[in-house]
């Protein structure tokens, strides 16, 4: 028998075992098949093109435009390389952008089965809008408007990982909005926004007000959000609105990685409400978030009244290495008891790093059965499990202790609070985000 004469069910069998290969091994064999005859180039072809590499300076971009109406419907997968500089004429005219924004929307406009989306976005000058304004939706979406424009056309996007590297030590200071990664996204809410399940952008610039909007209005079906320094100021207040998210019946990880408009407050309020998921969380993480004028300038309906005749004084400037000081009232108790009844489910896990100690106060509200916290004064952990904060928590975890530390006596203490409420105690975190501040666990 020969080769090609075997059922269809083998070759399916061996294009599943290269499947498992590692990419560049994956894409070398489908290749090579390929190229073997024209019958197993017809077999392989979908394969072939089921997971492409794209790259705006790349030398083929001609070539696929021309090739795509072909194999554009086997597209399931792309990860795609751009580059933004609307402030070097000399460098847009060299790499003839115009021309490559044109070839790059042919092939996107082909793809309409895809499914998997990565877009790497290397920014080398600051092509950003003022922090105190939205982008307007009118504006030059950098330099790349018809490549915008063909992504605001994929409807069947599932997965959506947006990374954002800059030369540009403006961007990163400021945190502002970034013309091109702002819009990019824009494009793939409007158009794939019901359809969403994972949404992760690791940024250097912010998102605007309208591109929040839109997320909390249109990704119905989002299950992950991680958004690492993307969420700025200027989206703060918009977070402590009683608003409903469309994501509420599916939501199931959520993590705020260095933003500055994740408030702690707005964090507890939207999840205890249910306004943000119903059903309990698999996984929250919010590390080195919010600003130091939160507590002051950013209401939070929800726990507004319980703040104010609480018996805890929150300090709004500092992270020091003491417990938070009380007045003669005690209400903390009732307030526990406030946010049990607003949301009975209880999140699975939850990794807490770098907050005030009034944000821990306000995260701790939330009923969570594994927590876990890092570089976070040793001091305000035992007063959290003394007064019965962490809700449901059945584990908790920190890190490893070092020997002769010079808290070891607020290790010892929180040993026996632990054990008090029946709390398994780990020594195995690992910190999110790094940093050379001096507080551990």
């Amino acid at each position: 028998m020969r080769f090609l004469d075997l059922p269809e069910d083998i070759f399916i069998e061996i294009f599943a075992h290269l499947e498992q290969e590692w990419y560049s091994v994956r894409n070398e064999a489908f290749q090579s098949l390929r190229l073997t005859c024209k019958a197993l180039s017809v077999l392989a072809e979908p394969a072939v093109f089921a997971a492409l590499d794209i790259r705006l300076e790349g030398t083929n971009l001609e070539t696929l435009a021309s090739q795509s109406s072909k194999f554009g419907v086997h597209a399931r997968r792309l990860t795609l390389d751009l580059i933004a500089d609307n402030t070097e004429k000399e460098w847009i005219e060299q790499l003839a952008v115009p021309t490559r924004d044109k070839h790059l929307s042919i092939v996107l406009s082909n793809l309409s089965a895809l499914r998997d989306l990565t877009i790497h976005i290397l920014c080398l000058t600051t092509t950003t809008t003022t922090t105190n304004a939205n982008a307007n939706a009118n504006e030059n979406e950098g330099i790349l408007p018809q490549t915008v424009s063909a992504l605001s056309a994929l409807q069947r996007v599932e997965r959506l990982r947006v990374i954002e590297g800059t030369g540009a030590t403006k961007i990163w200071s400021l945190k502002r909005i970034n013309t091109l990664t702002n819009h990019v996204i824009q494009a793939l809410l409007k158009s794939s926004g019901p359809v969403l399940k994972s949404l992760s952008v690791d940024s250097m610039s912010v998102m605007s007000p309208d591109t929040f909007d839109l997320l909390r209005s249109t990704a119905s079906n989002l299950r992950s959000l991680v958004l690492r320094n993307f969420f700025g100021i200027e989206c703060r207040a918009m977070l402590s609105e009683e608003k409903t998210w469309a994501c509420r019946e599916t939501l199931r990880k959520l993590q705020f990685h260095d933003c500055r408009g994740a408030h702690a407050g707005a964090i507890a309020s939207g999840l205890s409400t249910g306004a943000w998921t119903k059903y309990p969380l698999d996984s929250l993480e919010v590390s080195k978030c919010g600003d130091h004028d939160d507590f002051p300038s950013a209401p939070y309906q929800v726990l507004e009244a319980n703040l104010t005749t609480s018996s805890t004084t929150f300090p709004t400037g500092s992270n020091n290495d003491t417990t938070p000081t009380t007045t003669t009232k005690n209400t903390t108790t009732n307030t526990t008891k406030d946010m049990r009844k607003r949301n009975a489910n209880v999140i699975e896990k939850a990794h807490y790093e770098h907050e005030f100690d009034w944000e821990m106060q306000l995260l701790g509200l939330l009923p969570v059965k594994h927590v876990t916290v890092t570089k976070t004064p040793s001091s305000l952990i035992l007063y959290m499990l003394e007064h019965d904060l962490f809700p449901g928590m059945e584990t908790l975890d920190l890190i490893e202790w070092k020997e002769g530390a010079p808290d070891s006596d607020t290790y010892a203490r929180i040993e026996t609070a632990c054990t008090k409420r029946r709390v398994t105690l780990l020594h195995s975190a690992e910190e999110i985000v790094a940093c050379s501040c001096p507080y551990g666990s």
